[in-house]
């Protein structure tokens, strides 16, 4: 092997060396004309010119949305996101506003939060208020929140899970009902996120 010994005056050094097993050819290495910034590193462009690059941290595919005041009621209801998108936040997952669901354009393993926000005018006691998480359609997973308070109510209701998704048709949608009488009203503070953990 041969090698390049750069010697200090101190008398130490440091060696650039070929690689172990034989180059299946020639190879040249351009480097670049000036130094780097600090924290960057040295790529090459696959031809033999190195350069330096700042790193880029990955971007997991992911989705927030504020959800709109809304009524539900003793039977399930799909819960709308809001009407302006100001709040939307996503990447690699497409707010179905039109549907009402969040689809995720890569597949992996999602984090699912939803977070129900809701008032309650009519009085009681024993009242249970539910939010689900739909996947394709079908129950898949929710939180309860049970209520012994008189009218005025305002409350919440959170439910979190990991789900698969397959990158094209899967998706998730928000639910929610109660029983107690009359309509519940969900708050345009209520929020709908996904986001790939794997």
């Amino acid at each position: 092997m041969s090698n390049i010994k750069l010697v200090h005056s101190g008398g130490n050094s440091v060696s650039l060396t070929t690689p172990d097993s034989n180059p299946s050819s020639n190879i040249t290495f351009k480097l670049p004309g000036a130094d780097g910034s600090s924290g960057q590193f040295l790529k090459t462009d696959g031809s033999g010119a190195l350069s330096f690059a700042t790193p880029s941290l990955p971007t997991q595919p992911h989705a927030f949305a504020f959800m709109d005041s809304q009524y539900f009621t003793t039977s399930a209801t799909k819960l709308a996101f809001n009407t302006s998108n100001s709040g939307d936040i996503s990447s690699s997952v497409t707010i179905d506003r039109t549907n009402e669901r969040l689809t995720p354009t890569v597949a992996g393993t999602y984090l699912v939060q939803t977070q129900l926000m809701f008032s309650y005018s009519t009085g009681g006691s024993n009242i249970q208020f539910v939010v689900f998480q739909y996947k394709n359609g079908s129950e898949y997973a929710y939180n309860t929140q049970d209520q012994y308070r008189g009218s005025g109510l305002v409350s919440n209701v959170i439910c979190q899970s990991l789900m698969t998704f397959n990158g094209s048709s899967d998706y998730v949608e928000m639910w929610a009902k109660h029983n107690g009488g009359g309509n519940a009203t969900m708050g345009t503070a209520s929020t709908f996120m996904i986001t790939r953990i794997g």
